[in-house]
């Protein structure tokens, strides 16, 4: 593994992992507007069981004034809407859904040693607990995901860490280390612990308002008939919506909190990033992570459009590093071991002036602001440029596998009719596609790629048709 693990640096103070004023400020603006939110949702169901108890009084007595089937059907409908409330709002407390991993395939450590071995060795040097299990994605992207249920809020959250296999072609091993890291840094603080808890909360919080479960479909599709039963049905729907909306509104204040808490917990995760892989390979990580996603999205573009003419490839990772290739060259950028070398001018150059950002929506802070917080300190790293394709076990194979997921059953619908491209075939179908899409320099390819139609500016001026609109 000392092959492959890039060392640790020497660093005299980690003062500056202790979490910042902002982020402990934030995190009790959070755990307060939660509070405020228990506060208020426990008023509501000491309504929900006031109105209970009248409906459990009407119902008796429509049942007392005479004992036949009409008086215990409606006396009976009473009893099911009284009790409906605080069973509607008693539900929050009952286990949450747990969060399923969809995408992800679940490697283990026998079949890829080396990665579990490097794994282990980081989750040491971070002083965070090992993942649970890990998964491989396609895409680019590292994330840790929690499987989140209702005693989550009682007992340690198990993690899983999931590594996109289009990041591992982007990268190198000591950037890869500062991925890894950055992801378990969420969980490696004893401070940032509150993070993790104040998610399953919110997460909790989210699921009883915005997802709905069989008695809901029901009662929706009930609504939807002819009679007294719709009728009541759909009474019962609006009023429970309402409920709905009114927690939606009073969630919205622990949204917002907890959005801003999430710029704060990115900051220092970078910062763990920083203190196993230092400055230089964290900031060239979130460069080239940034620049092969966005040759990874037009790879699957790319072969999508191919698809249509019943071209694939065997490959797609293959072919994202030849679009790589393909960017860099067309950006002038030099390449590194087939990785291009952003350095800071060459960011200035490229960067989008014109870009708007809403930062108040935004869970992880702009690529310059992050940069300038990993600028705070400096820490000196060896870097290792190999690739971390080095850690896998047969990379070729994985990567057949995934891109075999990736194209689902095609071949198997429609084996005879396919033709598989290679990597020649693959750039020239880019070239040709970009003569047919692109402008001239003058327009900064800002329409590049972009369908626009030709448009006659003299009719512009014509009657436009009247609409009809009814205010309901």
């Amino acid at each position: 593994m000392k092959d492959f693990y890039p060392p640790q640096p020497q660093i005299a103070d980690y003062s500056f992992l202790n979490p910042s004023k902002n982020f402990v400020r934030k995190s009790i603006k959070v755990l307060l507007a939660i509070v405020l939110f228990y506060i208020f949702y426990l008023f509501l169901i000491l309504i929900s069981f006031g109105l209970f108890g009248i409906c459990l009084n009407v119902s008796k007595a429509i049942m007392d004034i005479r004992s036949n089937w009409i008086t215990a059907t409606l006396g009976g409908i009473v009893f099911f809407i009284g009790i409906l409330f605080p069973s509607f709002l008693l539900k929050f407390f009952f286990p949450i859904k747990e969060n399923r991993n969809t995408i992800g395939v679940e490697i283990t450590a026998k079949e890829h040693p080396r990665l579990f071995d490097f794994i282990h060795h980081l989750v040491k040097e971070v002083k965070s607990s090992s993942p649970a299990k890990v998964f491989i994605s396609a895409d680019v992207n590292s994330a840790v995901f929690y499987n989140s249920s209702f005693w989550s809020l009682v007992f340690p959250i198990r993690k899983n860490l999931v590594i996109g296999l289009g990041l591992v072609n982007c990268i190198n091993i000591s950037e890869f280390k500062a991925v890894l890291a950055h992801e378990l840094g969420h969980i490696s603080q004893g401070t940032m612990r509150i993070g993790s808890y104040i998610y399953i909360l919110n997460r909790a919080i989210y699921n009883r308002i915005y997802e709905y479960d069989d008695f809901d479909l029901l009662l929706y599709k009930v609504a939807g008939h002819r009679g007294i039963l719709g009728l009541i049905a759909g009474g019962v729907r609006f009023i429970l919506n309402s409920i709905r909306n009114l927690l939606g509104e009073a969630y919205k204040l622990i949204s917002r909190y907890y959005t801003e808490l999430s710029r704060e917990m990115e900051y220092n995760a970078d910062l763990v990033a920083v203190s196993v892989a230092g400055n230089t390979a964290t900031i060239s990580a979130l460069r080239r992570v940034s620049f092969g996603n966005e040759a990874y999205n037009q790879t699957i573009e790319h072969l999508n459009s191919l698809l249509k003419q019943k071209k694939i490839t065997d490959n797609i990772f293959e072919k994202h590093l030849a679009m790589i290739a393909y960017m860099a060259k067309n950006k002038k950028l030099i390449l590194n071991r087939n990785l291009p070398v952003l350095n800071d001018d060459i960011i200035e150059d490229n960067a989008l002036k014109s870009r708007l950002y809403f930062k108040e929506w935004l869970t992880h802070p702009e690529q310059k602001e992050r940069e300038e917080n990993i600028n705070n300190v400096q820490v000196l790293a060896e870097i290792n440029d190999a690739s971390p394709w080095l850690l896998f076990e047969n990379p070729e194979k994985v990567q057949k596998e995934q891109t075999l997921a990736f194209y689902g059953k095609i071949k198997e619908d429609e084996e005879n009719a396919i033709e598989f491209i290679n990597e020649v075939f693959f750039l020239e179908s880019i070239d040709e596609r970009k003569k047919k899409n692109s402008f001239p320099d003058v327009f900064n390819h800002f329409f590049d790629e972009r369908y626009l139609f030709e448009c006659d500016i003299s009719k512009l001026d014509e009657e436009v048709p009247e609409f009809n609109i009814e205010l309901v």
